[in-house]
């Protein structure tokens, strides 16, 4: 059985994003049951986004790919990519989030904040 966090990096590696560039993934539903990486529970998906940002200052640059649009708000917009849950990561997502990956996380390196 392929782990989530795999399954992942194999699908963006089918469109030319390496395997080792894939850091991780948010837990799933934490911000409704409590069930997140760090058995918090969130206000939305954004919230646990920016709690593990707060947490990994060595991300110096970030793509959310996510069919829920509560994960990219505020500070985190302009790093946000939304994928229609129906069809999938199409061609016009990979894009959009390789074009994403090269802005800086900050240029001064502070964290994000709400």
């Amino acid at each position: 059985m392929v782990s989530l966090k795999l399954g992942c990096a194999q699908v963006l590696s089918r469109y030319g994003i390496p395997q080792d560039k894939f850091i991780g993934r948010t837990a799933g539903p934490g911000h409704l049951d409590g069930s997140a990486f760090d058995d918090k529970v969130y206000e939305d998906r954004s919230s646990e986004i920016l709690a593990w940002l707060a947490e990994h200052p060595e991300v110096k640059s970030f793509v959310i790919l996510d069919d829920r649009k509560s994960a990219g708000r505020g500070v985190l917009a302009p790093h946000f990519v939304h994928v229609n849950s129906a069809s999938g990561l199409c061609e016009a997502d990979v894009e959009g989030a390789l074009m994403i990956l090269k802005v800086p996380r900050d240029p001064n390196g502070h964290s994000l904040a709400p």
